[in-house]
C-alpha cells in the first residue's frame, strides 16, 4: 500500500512521514476509531427528578400563569383604549376554562 502525496501527487512507501519528492509531510487516512474515554464512563446517566404528577402540577400552574396574564392583558387594553366589552368577553372565556380544566 502507498501513500500519495497531497502536494506533488508521488507515491511514498507506508512507512514514510514526509514526501521523498518535495519533503511535504504526509498524512494517512487511516485513523483509529475513537475508544470511549475513561471520563464518559464515570458519569451517571442523566435522569429526571420531576414525578408525573409534580410534571402535571407544573402544567396547571403554567395553565393558571397564562390566563391570568390574559387577564392582565385584557384589563390593560381595556384601560388604555377605554373599551371595557373586550375585558368581558375574556373574563367569560377564562372562567368557563378554569371550570372546563378544574383549576
Amino acid at each position: 500500500m502507498m501513500i500519495v502525496c497531497t502536494r506533488c501527487g508521488n507515491p511514498n512507501d507506508d512507512k514514510a512521514r514526509r514526501c521523498k519528492r518535495c519533503g511535504h509531510k504526509l498524512q494517512s487516512s487511516i485513523r483509529p476509531a475513537p475508544g470511549p474515554s475513561a471520563q464518559w464512563e464515570k458519569l451517571e446517566p442523566m435522569r429526571s427528578h420531576i414525578t408525573p404528577e409534580r410534571r402535571a402540577e407544573l402544567m396547571r400552574m403554567f395553565e393558571a400563569c397564562a390566563y391570568s396574564l390574559a387577564v392582565v392583558a385584557a384589563v390593560a387594553f381595556s384601560a388604555v383604549s377605554g373599551l371595557w366589552w373586550p375585558l368581558y368577553a375574556v373574563m367569560a372565556v377564562v372562567a368557563v376554562l378554569v371550570v372546563v380544566r378544574r383549576l
